[in-house]
């Protein structure tokens, strides 16, 4: 066959920053030089003229390689690359897009006599300096070639080319301020660059997050930038976090420089950017102009809701449509961390006369603020199974109420026109007596042995509203100072003993125990307050309540007693119980909160209509 003729001199070209269209070149030889779990080959190529060892592949390219498509003696053509300074006087090759010309076993033999370019690094420390990834590699911006970016960037635009959108001027910061020239596409972020920035705009904000393990405890949030080559995720901790996290806000554009580059964790993020960034000290984040024509406004793809019942559960969908009944807050028992959560389920319909319900959790759940007939839009809700078809959000997922989008605009004039009034099909099944720790309000007689028992773990979490009918007796006790809360035993000597902490101590935190009926029109419970929410309720704190008790019982008890015929919002937590070798249902307080008589009213209005209808 005829040999492939090599682009000679272009890696000499390309290391010194020439631009370079389409150069043809051969593999020699090839190594594995992965590291910080990253994968990445490096290449030995030659133009026929000179050869050169610090070239390498990464990402997608990967399974390419492994799968021997490059194997040695293989001519390629180098659709697009960068050229990046590597310490030193050292360059990088990265090969973005190579394509093969020729197989290497077509061609069997070295193609003429290249001789390594000069200043070409040895093994050793090429090695070493792709093993230090992003902390030892830099770009730079006048030596970066390659034949064109996806997402509509020029062909031969260099990497740190600015957009075609309007100039942000620079604005000082400490001892840096972003320069226009090292403005570069999101979807080029990689280890291998340095001195880069990016503008974008932000598609995505998170809520303000706690955090607390082995390394210590503080606030992050994250949000997504994203131009018209693709879209990143950016992570902001602690003082970054309190610096950022007001300034960041939804549809702005930003431009952002020196952030740590990492391998992107697919667990937390469904942005399809291999990397993702992290803000720290020295990071850089300025407001740019909102109306830059290369960062894309917040595009939707929108499912109708009838379509759902044949989308895969567990896919990630773009929602629009209008809020039948907005909901109330509930709060629920985590399973998992045992830990309490906010939600709130709405019921949303569109013109394809089908209704599903959407659960909005914690922050968003508070401060949601649809009413019915609003439109809602829900980017990257999370569909799943549960009772029957519904949608959850996760922290990927923006709602939006009432915006102004031409498919907002439509689906409200048809819920004026028709839409209030039809009996669309329902994707989501209500939840039966098995489905009691859901967070919706219940009435008493839900507290039941036998839904205690189908209950998962057998426990039983109600919210109710509630009237307080009797009060029992109300246990004043001292406990433990150094956490452990145990009851001290008196010792007649000045002293108390704890027997967990086998120490005495003079004095010790006064802690209390209350019991009380509540009762609704289907039922009566006695439920036992513990500490904090006993004082929530009574509004007095223990040792006041003590003191008290030892100088007026008169009015000790009236105080208590004073709790009878007020009416309250309980959340419960139901177990079953053996006493005198009789089983019982066994009911603690949860919390304790006012009736919020807004949520209340639309919940009475609610199952008025259900009456009706």
């Amino acid at each position: 066959m005829t040999v492939p003729r090599l682009s000679e001199g272009a890696l000499e070209r390309i290391l010194s920053g020439s631009a370079t269209e389409r150069p043809t070149v051969q593999i020699l030889a090839q190594k594995n030089v992965s590291a910080d779990n990253v994968q990445r080959y490096r290449f030995l190529l030659s133009d026929g003229k000179y050869s050169y060892q610090c070239c390498i592949m990464i990402g997608p390219l990967i399974q390419r390689v492994e799968a021997g498509e490059f194997e040695r003696y293989t001519v390629i053509r180098l659709n697009k690359y960068l050229c990046n300074q590597a310490g030193g006087t050292k360059k990088v090759i990265i090969l973005t897009e190579p394509e093969v010309v020729v197989p290497g076993a077509s061609i069997g033999r070295k193609i003429g006599n290249p001789t390594p370019f000069e200043g070409s690094s040895n093994d050793t420390s090429i090695s070493s300096t792709l093993s230090t990834g992003v902390h030892s590699v830099s770009s730079t911006s006048d030596a970066s070639t390659n034949g064109g970016f996806k997402g509509g960037f020029k062909s031969g635009a260099a990497i740190a080319k600015p957009y075609n959108g309007s100039k942000q001027a620079d604005h000082s910061m400490s001892d840096y301020s972003i320069k226009e020239e090292q403005i570069c596409p999101i979807s080029q972020i990689s280890p291998y660059q340095n001195k880069w920035a990016i503008r974008g705009r932000v598609t995505n904000k998170s809520a303000l997050k706690s955090w607390n393990n082995a390394k210590g405890e503080g606030t992050l949030f994250s949000f997504n930038l994203a131009d018209e080559s693709g879209e990143i995720r950016i992570t902001a901790f602690r003082t970054e976090c309190d610096k950022y996290f007001e300034m960041v806000q939804l549809g702005k554009v930003y431009t952002l420089s020196k952030a740590t580059v990492k391998q992107a964790n697919k667990k937390w993020t469904d942005v399809e950017h291999e990397y993702e960034l992290t803000l720290h000290t020295d990071s850089i984040l300025e407001p740019a102009d909102d109306y830059d024509t290369s960062c894309p406004q917040i595009n939707f793809h929108f499912v109708k809701i009838g379509q759902l019942e044949s989308v895969p559960a567990n896919s990630v969908v773009d929602i629009v449509g209008v809020c039948r009944d907005p909901g109330e807050v509930a709060t629920i028992m985590s399973k998992n961390s045992g830990k309490e959560l906010k939600k709130r389920d709405i019921s949303l319909v569109d013109d394809s006369e089908t209704e599903i319900r959407l659960t909005i959790w914690n922050t968003d759940a508070e401060n949601f603020s649809a009413n019915t007939g609003s439109v809602v839009v829900a980017k990257k809700a999370r569909l799943t199974d549960y009772a029957g078809k519904s949608l959850s959000t996760i922290g990927s997922t923006l709602i939006q109420v009432d915006p102004d989008l031409p498919e907002a605009q439509e689906l409200r004039g048809w819920f004026q026109r028709r839409g209030a009034n039809i009996e669309p099909n329902l994707l989501s099944v209500k939840s039966g007596a098995g489905d009691l720790n859901s967070g919706e309000s219940q009435y008493l007689n839900s507290i039941s042995k036998e839904n205690v028992i189908s209950a998962i773990n057998a426990t039983l979490v109600t919210t109710c509203k509630a009237t307080v009918t009797q009060t029992g007796k109300a246990q004043i006790y001292m406990a433990c100072p150094d956490g452990c809360k145990k009851k001290l035993i008196e010792m007649n000597n000045g002293f108390y003993k704890c027997d967990k902490c086998n120490k005495d101590v003079m004095q010790g935190d006064h802690r209390m125990i209350l019991n009380f009926c509540i009762s609704d029109s289907t039922n009566s419970v006695w439920v036992t307050a513990f500490h904090e929410e006993a004082e929530k309720l009574i509004g007095k704190n223990a040792k006041d309540l003590a003191d008290m008790k030892d100088q007026n019982e008169e009015e000790f008890e009236e105080t208590i007693g004073s709790l009878n015929f007020k009416t309250f919002q309980f959340r419960l937590r139901t177990k079953m119980d053996n006493f005198k070798e009789e089983t019982r249902t066994r009911c603690n307080l949860i919390s304790v909160a006012p009736i919020n008589l807004i949520d209340y009213a639309k919940k009475l209005l609610k199952e008025i209509n259900e009456m009706i209808v």
